[in-house]
Parts: structure tokens; sequence; C-alpha cells
């Protein structure tokens, strides 16, 4: 059946979904399958086995590699700074076992964890200091 109006093309590169609507589906793919990764391990964040430093090894191997692959070819926005962002710093605090009421800023964060933010990677990884807007 044939339905009238513009037509989309969705294509799979390596992983990573290309439509025509643009960066946000891609990111927004690489979200849901590093958060998919993250709850396939939600046992070992929560167990008392692992140190802190295997868990975030751990976490950047498996779980920051899905989000951060092919992030190259992504046009780095402010909002995909900030998603980014978000999601990492959400799965850091389920490491370190920190809820809601013990309130730790994201720069403590990312000392406890020896992380660096995800502009700073963006800033790395495409050699500009520039993000469009």
């Amino acid at each position: 059946m044939l339905t009238k109006g513009p037509r989309k093309f969705t294509s799979a590169y390596l992983g990573s979904v290309s439509t025509t609507g643009g960066n946000n589906q891609v990111v927004e793919a690489r979200l849901e399958k590093a958060w998919l990764a993250f709850r396939a391990t939600d046992k070992l964040w929560t167990s008392h086995i692992f140190g802190r430093a295997t868990k975030v090894k751990i976490f950047n191997s498996n779980v920051k590699a899905i989000l951060l692959y092919a992030s190259k070819s992504w046009t780095v926005t402010q909002r995909t700074v900030d998603r980014t962002q978000v999601f990492i710093n959400k799965c850091l605090k389920k490491i370190l076992n920190t809820h809601w009421p013990d309130r730790i800023t994201n720069k403590k964060l990312r000392k406890k964890t020896s992380e660096q933010s995800v502009l700073e990677y963006f800033e790395e990884e495409n050699g500009t200091g520039s993000i469009t807007h």
C-alpha cells in the first residue's frame, strides 16, 4: 500500500541508524542501545564483589563504547552534549549507589570516577572547541 506524503529513508550503517530526520534520531538510537546494555548488567552495578574502579572500567568498555560508537560523525550540538552527559551521569550515580537525597555535583562525580566530561571528549575527538547550536 502506498501512502501519500514525503518519503522517509532509513538505513543502518555499522549499527547506527541514519534517517533523513537528522542527527537526533542517531543520538537517541545510541542512547537506547547503551541503556539496554547498562540494564543487561544491572546486578553488576549493585554488587559488592567488584570495586568502583572495576565497575567504571566495565561501564566504559560495555556501555560507553556503545553510546559513543560513530560519534565522530555526529553533528555536535548542545542538545547532543546534554543528553549524552545526563545519561552518563545517571549511570555513574547508579554505579556509585548515589540516590536523590545524597547530593553530588557533576564535577565531584567525574572526579570520583576519573571520567572526563562529554564536551571534553567531543572536543578531543573532533579536534575543535566549537559546538553548533
